[in-house]
């Protein structure tokens, strides 16, 4: 009877095991990056943002994805079918461009960075962007991977053309500084009544106080 315990327990431990490798170096079968670039019709897209994760581009963004045409890289897509869904739906209305580069969603590993360095080192020479906007370097709100996302933009895209996303602040924070949005206002409905609603309730709720800042700041300026 023990040994029957035995090895159920070390096939529990072996499937654990093979589950962790199975998700976690996983990878996607997406087409090499210039593949994907190579499909777009970049006429007049001269705009790149690079982001972690679907929703950043909305709650740093929205309003200016509604403004202009952007090719936006998300190094988290790929993974997640319903929220690789909600972004495709956010650019489908912003009518915006998606790269999709398809690493984990909640950490990177070194192998993933180095990786992530090269493609996008390939999307900076493939074309002269006028502007290119990703992650602050606090990681807005202190995120792991949008401030390892943030160190390889600012190595490989030219610095002049760099900006970061708007300082993050929580409630209290935001409350005492008695902020005013500067962001049209019918774009901002826009964002906040349907770029927004393409995402699940929970991804976004932490983040509503910012929806209506979207202050980026040139990389040169970015004081933490």
């Amino acid at each position: 009877m023990k040994q029957i315990r035995k090895l159920i327990f070390l096939l529990a431990i072996i499937i654990i095991i093979f589950v962790i490798v199975y998700v976690f170096f996983k990878r996607p079968n997406l087409k090499p990056v210039k593949g994907q670039l190579d499909e777009m019709d970049l006429t007049n897209y001269n705009k790149v943002m690079v982001i972690s994760h679907p929703s950043d581009e909305t709650i740093y963004g929205g309003v200016h994805l509604l403004s202009d045409n952007y090719v936006v890289v998300c190094a988290s897509c790929g993974v997640n079918k319903s929220k690789d869904e909600a972004l495709e739906k956010v650019l489908n209305e912003t009518g915006d461009k998606l790269v999709k580069l398809g690493y984990p969603e909640n950490f990177y590993l070194s192998s993933d960075l180095k990786k992530i360095r090269k493609k996008l080192k390939i999307i900076a020479n493939y074309k002269n962007w006028d502007l290119i906007v990703t992650h602050n370097p606090d990681g807005e709100d202190d995120n792991t991977q949008h401030k390892q996302i943030e160190k390889i933009v600012t190595d490989v895209f030219p610095n002049e053309r760099l900006y970061y996303f708007g300082k993050y602040y929580d409630k209290k924070e935001l409350n005492k500084l008695d902020m005013e949005t500067t962001l049209d206002s019918d774009l901002l409905k826009t964002k906040v009544n349907k770029l927004v609603n393409f995402y699940d309730k929970n991804t976004v709720k932490k983040y509503t106080h910012m929806f209506p800042f979207e202050d980026w700041i040139g990389a040169g300026s970015w004081k933490s």
